[in-house]
């Protein structure tokens, strides 16, 4: 069972990641997440809301980005970030640690996402990431 503990519509615009971001980590803190998860959701939070405004939705300001969090009956923090964008294949994304792509100074994000959080889903059409973290 998981309980809806917030619920937020913001512009897409960079100034939003950070703020966001920092009303996420707030919540998830008072739900009784560790200062290990909760630097793991910030850098998880801060890629995925940056993919959204910057690349799904292009900084176009009048689009907007839905963020929704629940907390699971087993303490599991789910945060779904939807964007208002066309969406993209995850699986086209280009490996990051492959030689070619090393020094490339972007393509990183969900790399890092997948790395600091327990699970990590996209929708079908792209446009919406699903991380989760225990406590």
């Amino acid at each position: 069972m998981r309980k809806l503990i917030s619920h937020e519509k913001i512009h897409s615009h960079v100034k939003e990641i950070h703020e966001l971001t920092t009303r996420v980590l707030v919540m998830a803190e008072q739900h009784g997440f560790g200062e290990e998860s909760l630097k793991d959701l910030r850098i998880a939070l801060d890629e995925a809301i940056a993919n959204a405004v910057i690349h799904g939705n292009s900084g176009d300001e009048a689009r907007k980005i839905l963020v929704r969090c629940y907390l699971h009956d087993d303490e599991t923090l789910e945060i779904r970030i939807r964007d208002q964008g066309h969406g993209f294949d995850v699986s086209q994304l280009p490996d990051p640690t492959h030689d070619d792509n090393i020094l490339n100074p972007h393509g990183r994000g969900v790399f890092l996402i997948r790395q600091y959080m327990d699970a990590v889903t996209f929708n079908h059409r792209g446009n919406e990431i699903r991380i989760w973290k225990r406590k």
